[in-house]
């Protein structure tokens, strides 16, 4: 929410820059902006603009510029006047009348108050009154990778170059072009939406673990209330943290309401959604969550151990983070039934070799917990070093098994 709160102050802002240039453009209609798709050459009388999508070699490989030029006639107050060079950078692809600021991480090309990006400085001082750049002369060279733009894919981006009387908002001469890019990095509208979207796959996912028999569980709704409070507790603003606490729990009665119905929710199809639109932090953080909602009432059933299974399959979590995740949050020892092969991460496609393997590593690294300081942690350690010596116990008979098949 915080992030939404950010989006709202820039665009009010950026309206508010959009007006002051609205207003210089209406005192200097001799200089008004030019689209690029329809410039004409008039013998250079006025200011143009001009943006080129350049790749440039760096000490990292390449890198993607606009690099940004003006060419064109000057009308300056008087002979030796100073200026400085603006630029401003907005989105227009819905809505040409409607832009849209475009974010950069660079603090130098940001606004005073807000990330929208903003480039003023030194140009040089005019040595006539009136001047003719004749050829296209170099404003700023501005790397793609320091941009956020409002949404992913192709964009229209709209660049004004303005020359100002230095220290001042008096504008001399301005110009402006139009330019298509496509962008193949989430915008700042996605990334607020996904966080959303997030949040409520998470939750979904969450309650999925219970199933309609647990959906009354009271330690998962303890489990759940306070993954809520976590998301809320670094909102300052009160109205913000209220309305976000009424959304994510509108969604996760929402969710129990569905799953106690009897309709279900689909795991896989939450885990494939989330796995779309979310980072793997995201990813990683709804995989807790599902587990540990899992723990308050896993019995290490066959079913209970497919399912956090197919969820880390979905959410693309690897399997050795899904073993480690499994012994840390599931209550593993107090569980009814005992799947050594999933507790320590053998699967049925590993041969012998990788079995030893997965042991050996298994075995050192709860062996070397035997001593430690926390009994909970002794505990779980000798717990595990009894599923290691049955786990080898039973690869020590396969392998017998099978070499007297062979004998046979």
């Amino acid at each position: 929410m915080a992030g939404v709160l950010l989006i709202i102050i820039i665009v009010i802002m950026w309206v508010g820059l959009g007006l002051t240039a609205k207003k210089r453009q209406a005192q200097n209609d001799h200089n008004s902006s030019i689209n690029r798709t329809q410039q004409k050459d008039d013998g250079h009388k006025r200011l143009t603009c001009q943006v080129d999508l350049l790749r440039q070699a760096t000490e990292s490989g390449q890198e993607d510029i606009f690099s940004i030029r003006i060419r064109g006639q000057i009308n300056a107050p008087e002979a030796g006047h100073e200026t400085d060079a603006q630029v401003i950078l907005s989105d227009i692809t819905e809505n040409e009348s409607f832009a849209q600021p475009v974010l950069c991480t660079v603090q130098k090309w940001q606004m005073e108050d807000s990330p929208a990006f903003y480039h003023r400085d030194y140009y040089g001082k005019l040595m006539q009154r009136l001047s003719m750049l004749s050829y296209w002369t170099a404003v700023l060279e501005l790397p793609c990778n320091t941009l956020t733009l409002p949404r992913r894919g192709t964009r229209r981006l709209k660049f004004t170059v303005s020359l100002l009387s230095r220290g001042t908002e008096n504008e001399i001469a301005s110009a402006s072009t139009i330019i298509t890019y496509k962008s193949s990095r989430p915008g700042y509208i996605d990334i607020t939406e996904n966080a959303r979207v997030t949040e409520t796959l998470t939750i979904q996912l969450a309650t999925a673990a219970l199933g309609p028999e647990n959906i009354e569980n009271e330690s998962a709704g303890a489990v759940l209330e306070d993954w809520i409070a976590g998301k809320i507790e670094s909102i300052d603003d009160e109205q913000a943290r209220k309305h976000v606490l009424n959304r994510l729990a509108d969604t996760a009665q929402d969710a129990a309401i569905l799953c106690k119905s009897g309709q279900g929710l689909d795991t896989l199809a939450i885990c494939e959604k989330l796995a779309s639109v979310s980072s793997i932090a995201d990813r990683y953080a709804a995989m807790e969550l599902f587990l540990q909602m899992l723990a308050c009432h896993y019995n290490g059933s066959p079913e209970h151990n497919l399912a956090a299974t197919q969820a880390a399959q979905g959410l693309q979590i690897e399997h050795d983070k899904l073993r480690a995740m499994v012994q840390k949050t599931l209550p593993i020892m107090e569980a009814e039934h005992r799947d050594s092969n999933f507790l320590l991460g053998i699967t049925d496609d590993m041969l012998s070799g990788d079995i030893r393997k997965k042991l050996s590593s298994e075995y050192k690294k709860w062996n070397s917990r035997v001593n430690h300081p926390d009994a909970k942690v002794r505990a779980k350690a000798d717990f595990m070093l009894e599923l290691i010596a049955d786990a080898r116990s039973n690869c020590t008979t396969e392998k017998i098994a099978a070499a007297g098949s062979e004998d046979q």
